[in-house]
């Protein structure tokens, strides 16, 4: 995630990152492990609302740093940003080839 993050800090001017997690032991881990660089602007989402209001708060971000999980593919798609940056790893899953699942603009980072 750092080197995505570089990316898009990299293509941007002031991005706010925007941390999506489902518990709040999650986000602690992540402030424990994590070191941002401090001109980052970082907010945490616990997510504890119904999935479609929380699909709802990510595809309204302007750009996206996604997993490999088809709920942060779908913010993505449904983002009415034409120009937004998404970022992915280069690798979705390992048993079978996810050439389909990649957009021609998006960054890929090695994984």
């Amino acid at each position: 995630y750092i080197k995505a993050m570089e990316y898009i800090y990299s293509k941007t001017l002031n991005p706010t990152y925007y941390i999506f997690s489902y518990d709040s032991e999650s986000i602690a881990w992540i402030k424990e492990n994590y070191k941002f660089p401090t001109e980052y602007i970082i907010k945490y989402v616990d997510l504890q609302n119904p999935d479609y209001e929380e699909l709802r708060l990510m595809y309204t971000c302007k750009h996206f740093i996604i997993s490999n999980s088809t709920f942060s593919w779908w913010a993505q798609f449904l983002s009415e940003n034409e120009k937004k940056l998404v970022v992915a790893p280069s690798v979705w899953n390992k048993k079978i080839a996810a050439n389909d699942i990649y957009q021609e603009n998006w960054k890929l980072i090695e994984v």
